[in-house]
């Protein structure tokens, strides 16, 4: 299936998406999802089954690929396909279980969505997010403390390491210093604060803040 979601495919910024999807039989929601993203120019095309998946990555060249499969073995088979043969950077979309999560990433997975959670908003974040990544990495821009062969590896080491922490840390505090500790190792974080809404008080409180130049401050609107 090939769909174009604007009238400019042609465009050197065109965002050229394959769609993996394999349901069993039930609707998927990424179509309509990607259609309520709004991408400022993006190319679609589907695959149903892994054969269909490697045909499309044989004849066309693609900026991501989204994989959206309820059966984990073939999700994997499809990731271990782009891995090995293509490096194309991959979403994938999984239950709310850490373990189809921590499963993901160790395969390759450049980002994971909660398929209960999903939001046109949130799916096109990800792909943005993703699709730059590769195309700065393959420009030769990433961090000069990264080689581009360490880069994808230590950013896969640190959602592995940020997912393990939310796991196995009931402590809110410990769980957001270990967060700050491993997100430094991959983006610059020494201004970084988390802010949380209360719904009773209308305001927002920051459990956790770091400031160079600047100290908390109380409960604000």
């Amino acid at each position: 299936m090939h769909c174009s979601l604007t009238p400019s495919p042609h465009s050197p910024n065109v965002i050229k998406i394959l769609l993996f999807e394999d349901l069993g039989g039930r609707p998927s929601r990424i179509h309509d999802l990607l259609a309520d993203c709004n991408l400022e120019e993006s190319q679609l095309d589907s695959a149903s089954s892994y054969v269909e998946a490697v045909r499309a990555l044989k004849s066309n060249s693609y900026d991501v690929c989204i994989i959206d499969s309820m059966e984990v073995s073939e999700r994997a088979r499809v990731a271990e396909s782009l891995r090995a043969n293509c490096s194309l950077p991959f979403i994938v979309i999984t239950s709310d279980s850490a373990g189809e999560v921590l499963e993901a990433i160790r395969g390759g997975a450049a980002d994971c969505l909660l398929r209960d959670q999903l939001s046109a908003s949130l799916l096109k974040h990800s792909i943005y997010s993703v699709v730059e990544r590769a195309r700065t990495a393959s420009r030769g821009h990433e961090s000069e403390r990264l080689s581009d062969r360490t880069w994808p590896e230590t950013e896969r080491e640190v959602m592995l390491e940020i997912i393990q922490s939310v796991i196995v840390t009931p402590n809110l505090d410990e769980l957001l210093k270990l967060i700050h500790e491993a997100l430094k190792r991959v983006v610059y974080a020494e201004n970084c604060f988390v802010a949380l809404y209360d719904k009773q008080s209308g305001l927002f409180n920051r459990p956790f803040y770091v400031d160079q130049h600047s100290t908390n401050s109380p409960p604000e609107r």
